[in-house]
């Protein structure tokens, strides 16, 4: 177990066991493994913005689940970091072709979590956060905009493809627009 480092991850600690009811928390653990959900995200963020003066997105813990990983964040602050849509939920292995989930109307990611624990541990796993989420961020008004502003992080992050996409309700549609869109680029959509 890794004990904190600074102030900085001793008042990460002390507000994952308060918000989690967890007596010990490793630097390594995940918030979503460990019984953290998407109310438990809210108030946390909530706290960092109090305890540390900082405008924190949600999706911030997403990207950095761990208390590491997300001190490093509240160390740097989030203020003028491009923040896409695209959002890391495991990072498996680079020889594995990376999973691309798309929410549902709400826009969280919080439940594809439990998805990525089912997984093989090399199975790379990706979230595409719903625009409008961010403090200031408007909604886009079309499924075709969404994968549209969607696809060029995609490709950045996995050039090339072949692509395999799910999704959940209205991410259902993204997914199958997304593979549209792909496969009219000339792009291998497996499934």
């Amino acid at each position: 177990m890794n004990e904190p480092r600074d102030e900085v991850e001793l008042a990460l600690v002390a507000a994952w066991q308060q918000l989690l009811g967890a007596e010990r928390i490793s630097l390594e653990d995940n918030f979503f493994d460990i019984g953290g959900d998407s109310l438990a995200a809210l108030d946390l963020v909530a706290l960092i913005e109090s305890d540390f003066g900082i405008e924190l997105p949600v999706v911030e813990l997403f990207d950095s689940p761990t208390v590491g990983t997300l001190a490093e964040v509240v160390r740097q602050g989030v203020a003028g970091r491009p923040l896409g849509p695209l959002v890391n939920i495991r990072r498996g292995s680079e020889a594995a072709l990376p999973l691309y989930l798309f929410p549902a109307a709400s826009g969280m990611l919080y439940f594809f979590h439990p998805i990525a624990r089912c997984l093989p541990e090399s199975q790379p796993v990706w979230g595409l956060q719903s625009r409008g989420l961010r403090k200031g961020e408007a909604m886009l008004s079309s499924v075709a905009e969404m994968v549209a502003e969607a696809l060029p992080f995609m490709k950045d992050a996995h050039p090339g493809g072949p692509w395999q996409l799910i999704g959940y309700s209205l991410g259902g549609l993204l997914a199958h627009e997304a593979a549209c869109q792909l496969s009219d680029a000339g792009e291998e959509v497996a499934w």
